[in-house]
């Protein structure tokens, strides 16, 4: 093994990159993953070898370039189209050769590679480049050719705003959700009392997969809030309307309504969602305060992954972070139900619920 790292201190030398991936380029075959890539440090790594493989998230990798460079990569995905899978959300950089492997922070990009502060390592060890082959395969196993209408459909939509982009392609790749539990201490006891609500509602949701997938948009929403069990901003709340609700501040932000299998967030007054899902605003509309900028109220039939595309995530996770500064404490906080958060964030303990609701 060789740490690869560029020497702070010096200045327009080459990049401690440069001899992995030149070696890299002459192997008989490939497996290249990242997110971000120059097409010109592609074709270099790819043009020697007898066959390669790529797996990148396509709807980044379109958003971050120039039009030209969008047009030039867009008939290279099409040339290509069999050796290249799409992946959201993927984070992985890694070039996996015949014998020698590289993988690290950097991007496959001139910035990643020779100007930013990045850290890699190459791997000449036969059983770990052997384990970073296999993992190359499961990941395209769970992932897909790039969809060329949408591919088009998107690249013409960032070309056309200044903003983020409002269409989405659709989510591609494995569904990763595991839980971080010693991160996440419960700093408030959870009462049987408490627990047998919990179960008791949860017993009203249309299927278990129906409720887990909820569950996972709460843990969702602590993880980019970063509110703590303890944080009295937040209250996970089991109202006796058969609600399971998430209150920020002074405000409902998600709430799952068992008996109609509809889920509830809140959005953005400027989001998409308002005029392009505006059949799902909830009857009483925006929210009663004097700013000018209330958020909506949307109820969605599920599963959500039909409605929410990924700007209307994080439309919906830029409302959350607003309510989070409107106040210290929710109003909602005495009614909070620490069961709820356990259950979204400790697999254990969500499985001892779950179990027990539908036995």
């Amino acid at each position: 093994m060789k740490l690869l790292y560029h020497d702070f201190d010096g200045n327009g030398g080459v990049s401690p990159f440069n001899d992995t991936l030149e070696e890299l380029s002459n192997a008989e075959s490939l497996a290249i993953a990242s997110p971000y890539i120059t097409l010109s440090i592609l074709r270099e790594l790819i043009d020697s070898c007898e066959s390669w493989r790529l797996i990148t998230d396509v709807q980044e990798w379109m958003r971050t370039q120039s039009a030209d460079q969008r047009d030039s990569t867009i008939e290279f995905i099409k040339k290509n189209r069999e050796s290249i899978h799409d992946c959201r959300n993927l984070h992985a950089k890694l070039v996996v050769g015949d014998a020698t492997a590289f993988i690290g922070s950097a991007n496959l990009t001139d910035a990643g590679l020779s100007r930013n502060a990045e850290i890699g390592v190459r791997l000449d060890d036969e059983s770990e480049t052997a384990e970073l082959q296999q993992w190359f395969e499961q990941l395209w196993s769970h992932t897909e050719l790039t969809d060329f209408s949408e591919l088009q459909t998107y690249a013409d939509d960032v070309q056309s705003t200044t903003d983020y982009p409002t269409v989405s392609m659709t989510n591609t790749g494995p569904s990763i959700n595991n839980s971080l539990p010693f991160s996440k201490p419960s700093s408030t006891p959870v009462e049987d009392t408490q627990h047998e609500d919990l179960v008791e509602a949860v017993e009203h949701t249309p299927s278990k997969e129906w409720i887990e997938a909820y569950f996972d948009w709460i843990s969702k929403l602590i993880d980019f809030t970063g509110l703590d069990e303890g944080d009295e901003r937040i209250a996970t709340t089991v109202p006796t309307s058969r609600k399971i609700a998430v209150n920020v501040n002074q405000r409902y932000v998600l709430t799952a309504y068992l008996d109609q299998a509809q889920i509830g967030l809140m959005l953005p007054g400027d989001s998409i969602a308002v005029t392009e899902l505006s059949e799902y605003i909830s009857d009483f509309g925006q929210f009663s305060t004097p700013s000018d900028t209330d958020p909506y109220w949307f109820e969605f039939p599920t599963p959500l992954d039909v409605h929410i595309t990924n700007t209307i995530e994080e439309d919906w996770q830029r409302a959350v972070q607003t309510e989070m500064s409107r106040a210290e404490r929710s109003s909602h906080r005495n009614s909070h139900n620490p069961a709820v958060y356990r259950t979204a964030v400790n697999r254990e303990y969500r499985k001892k619920v779950l179990s027990k609701s539908f036995q």
